[in-house]
């Protein structure tokens, strides 16, 4: 059965009492105490009916219980009187007056300032805001931040916290030796993004000459700086520090590089080859090869743009521009073979402009003009014109791939015998006159070694009263041979 006491303390504690519209609801102030003082009377009267709970047996840090009224007492004190004397516990149970924070700062202050930043910190978010001891822990909080700012911490420290991604700060390191030693630092520990780290605070710091200087005493850190401007297609900045540290042929192979992935057409392709040419390989005279091949280059892409744009019309997939030399000997070999050596689409002024060799330009015109079965022109390609073996066929390149080429395009077996008979070497001429139906080279090659051993073999293998046959067999029937077996 509940008691009255049980019920008064109901009564306190429950929602109903204290949501009635009898009960005036006041502002809340920080600086009124009649809610405090309604809280302790109301207390005190739980207190003097004798009420009890688990609350009771709060332990102190001495292990003597403690009163909760006197807690919860010392506590709305402390708050109506911010600025007054608290008391603690101490280990006797005896109780002794302390300050406050703030008036523990201020102790602090007056024997030397032995204090961290972190102990001020804590003080300062335990203390009351009062504005004036709160502007003097500012005002020693900037002061010790200051004095941190001008120590910086060892390089090897630093560079450590770089390799690990832990924050921290380079503007502490101020001279030229502190920062070299902390670019060594991170160079010997070998993590490419702390040494780029730190090149790139150099670069920021210090005036370009320096900068430079210490690359040069850094070559680790300065590859890493070059792979960094490559990636972020900062060729003029790769290509300057490259010419400053005497690599000039590399500086020009980067201004190359920049100029021919140049994107918006053959125009703005052409002005940075123009001035590759004339800022970078032009004045070197130990780059003379590499300035032939850009010259040649720019001519190729000058001849390039308007045979291209001449052709169009009628082709209109054309695409010419960019393309090799033997790809555009191709090109023109195919539908400008016959232009003289004057017009830009000559596959002779072509050839002589970028001194192809013979065999260069006899296989590219032979793959072209045999493509269009142009036989007489293939022919002609092989033909010596001089007067001493005038109509004679020059291996210009080999018959036997010559005949591969021919044989791939569909040419007939007398324009493939032209070439095979032109081998060099009986056994080698046989062989490839047996692989590509040369029946006749066969059956003579036989008959000139008188083998009629040979002569049958072969002649077993051809189709009965075919043509191949019947000649074979008349070959046999020649009383004119003296066989050898």
């Amino acid at each position: 059965m509940m008691t009255s006491k049980n019920k008064k303390r109901d009564l306190f504690m429950g929602d109903e009492y204290w949501n009635e519209s009898s009960r005036k609801v006041t502002p809340f102030d920080f600086d009124d105490d009649t809610d405090t003082d309604t809280f302790m009377t109301m207390f005190k009267e739980m207190q003097v009916h004798g009420e009890s709970s688990e609350e009771d047996n709060i332990i102190g840090w001495d292990g003597k219980p403690i009163s909760v009224s006197d807690s919860i007492v010392s506590a709305a004190a402390a708050a109506r009187h911010p600025n007054s004397v608290s008391a603690t516990v101490q280990s006797g149970g005896a109780v002794s007056p302390v300050s406050s924070p703030l008036a523990r700062s201020a102790t602090h202050h007056s024997a030397g300032d032995s204090r961290t930043i972190s102990d001020a910190l804590i003080s300062v978010s335990a203390a009351p805001q009062d504005p004036a001891q709160l502007a003097a822990e500012v005002a020693f909080l900037r002061r010790r931040l200051a004095e941190a700012r001008e120590v910086a911490p060892p390089p090897a420290d630093t560079a450590r916290r770089l390799a690990l991604g832990e924050p921290c700060t380079l503007e502490l390191y101020r001279p030229l030796a502190e920062k070299r030693q902390l670019l060594a630092e991170t160079v010997a520990l070998g993590d490419g993004d702390a040494v780029l780290v730190v090149v790139l605070f150099l670069k920021r710091t210090l005036k370009r000459s320096l900068f430079v200087a210490e690359l040069r005493r850094q070559p680790v850190a300065c590859e890493q700086y070059l792979a960094y401007l490559r990636a972020r297609f900062s060729h003029a900045d790769a290509a300057d520090l490259l010419a400053m540290l005497g690599r000039v042929e590399e500086a020009a192979m980067v201004r190359y590089e920049s100029a021919v992935r140049v994107r918006g057409g053959v125009e703005p392709q052409l002005r940075g080859l123009r001035h590759c040419l004339q800022a970078h390989l032009a004045p070197d005279p130990e780059l003379a090869l590499h300035t032939g091949l850009v010259r040649q280059q720019i001519d190729l892409l000058e001849r390039q743009r308007p045979v291209e744009a001449a052709d169009a019309p009628a082709r209109p997939d054309l695409q010419l521009v960019g393309r090799s030399v033997l790809s555009t000997l191709h090109y023109c070999c195919l539908h400008h073979y016959s232009e003289p050596a004057n017009h830009l689409a000559s596959p002779a002024a072509l050839r002589e402009r970028h001194q192809l060799t013979e065999r260069q330009y006899t296989w590219t015109a032979l793959r072209a003009r045999a493509s269009l079965q142009a036989w007489a022109d293939v022919q002609a390609l092989f033909t010596s014109k001089t007067w001493f073996s005038s109509g004679k066929l020059r291996p210009v390149v080999p018959f036997e791939a010559a005949a591969e080429v021919l044989e791939s395009f569909g040419a007939t077996l007398e324009t493939l015998s032209l070439y095979i008979a032109s081998i060099d070497g009986t056994e080698k001429r046989l062989e490839h006159a047996k692989k590509f139906g040369c029946y006749k080279i066969v059956v003579d090659g036989y008959l000139s070694q008188k083998d009629r051993v040979s002569l049958e073999q072969y002649r077993a293998t051809l189709k009965p009263h075919s043509e191949a046959h019947q000649y074979a067999s008349d070959a046999l029937r020649a009383t004119t041979v003296r066989w050898k077996n």
